[in-house]
């Protein structure tokens, strides 16, 4: 038994016992880095030797390694001669991992080293960083984290919170899947990462942080498709992406013709009402105030708040109308209406959700128009 497995074997003999503190995980993750660098990185350089020695130039590998995953070499940075590569990588036959905080520097013995001829293609790996521009707005911050962080919290961590079952921008974590953005902290029960948590707290949200830069990227793009954002990606390799979003060019004709025709909304279309203002008619009676909160919430009065509070939406954990108050954070999550707390915060695509599902449930007839 080495000594990595000595330690694993004293790790898991400890936690059948009683829960690992803090201090203690912190010591582990220290001696478990030890000695992946001092013997498992060495045994490892040893076995790729002889198949590195016909490059003829410097290379930079690394190995991404997940426990019963598949192992991937890839290079750091992509250096090239003349018009083609010979990349090298490692095929397995268990799933390719995702998350990069769970890398590793193993080398399993049936892996089998594959090298084959390819035109250069710029590929954007976990180690390249990138750039995000939203709507003319420009991230960067000082690693892929922190510009991931950046560019949801432009986007709006609440309501990406709010419409995670609509976008469907999902983790899976142990057997649960938790939002890009989430409510709740989770914290790995098992494995060699126990105790620690995949999240990160940002505005009393949490956000998950735990993957490739690819995913992160992925994320990113899928949002603003949603939410009809225009985005672009500038990986530092030089690969551009860019969200699905046409930007339309209007003449004053056609800027005072849609002005005049108000877009009806369904359940088919509820993200049109993005950056508008709503009308709102229920049973025959409209309303349209000075804001969409301040309409959505005239509607709601006129079905009756007792009979919304009945249909039981749930608000990151608060009724749609409750009598309770959210009190944590600085954000206006709610406002006070005839002695009820009717949630607010929230996208216009979501106040559009949740009162077709209201007069659904109340056999309402009800028409919803962005204007």
């Amino acid at each position: 038994m080495t000594k990595l497995e000595e330690l694993y074997a004293f790790i898991d003999e400890r936690s059948n016992d009683k829960d690992i503190s803090p201090v203690q995980l912190d010591i582990y993750k220290k001696a478990e880095e030890i000695l992946i660098m001092e013997d498992v990185a060495v045994r490892v350089a040893k076995a790729v030797e002889a198949e590195l020695s016909g490059i003829r130039r410097p290379i930079t590998l690394v190995v991404d390694y997940v426990p019963n995953g598949k192992v991937r070499v890839r290079p750091v940075h992509e250096t090239t001669m003349d018009d083609y590569v010979l990349p090298i990588h490692m095929e397995g036959n268990a799933e390719e991992a995702t998350q990069d905080n769970q890398t590793g520097t193993y080398l399993e013995s049936d892996v089998n080293v594959v090298s084959e001829a390819e035109p250069i293609v710029r590929k954007k790996t976990v180690s390249v960083g990138f750039s995000v521009t939203i709507d003319g707005a420009e991230f960067r911050g000082k690693d892929a984290k922190e510009t991931f962080f950046l560019a949801l919290k432009h986007i709006g961590l609440r309501r990406i919170l709010d419409d995670v079952e609509a976008h469907g921008v999902k983790h899976k974590v142990e057997s649960e899947k938790v939002g890009v953005v989430w409510h709740t902290l989770f914290r790995y029960s098992k494995g060699n990462n126990i105790g620690s948590s995949p999240q990160e707290e940002v505005d009393n949200l949490y956000i998950y942080k735990g993957l490739s830069n690819d995913v992160k990227v992925d994320d990113i793009i899928k949002l603003c498709n949603f939410y009809r954002l225009n985005a672009t990606i500038e990986w530092d390799n030089g690969v551009v992406q860019t969200s699905n979003i046409t930007e339309e060019v209007n003449t004053p004709d056609d800027i005072n013709e849609k002005a005049t025709e108000p877009i009806l909304i369904t359940n088919h279309n509820m993200n049109d009402s993005e950056k508008h203002d709503l009308r709102i008619t229920v049973d025959g009676v409209s309303f349209k105030e000075k804001n969409a909160i301040q309409t959505f919430i005239s509607a709601l009065q006129h079905i009756g708040l007792d009979n919304v509070a009945k249909v039981g939406i749930i608000c990151s954990g608060y009724n749609l109308v409750d009598t309770r108050k959210r009190t944590d954070g600085t954000r206006k999550w709610q406002q006070q209406v005839d002695g009820k707390w009717i949630y607010i915060y929230f996208s216009n695509p979501t106040k559009c959700k949740y009162l077709l599902q209201i007069a659904n449930n109340l056999h309402k007839e009800i028409r919803i128009e962005a204007i």
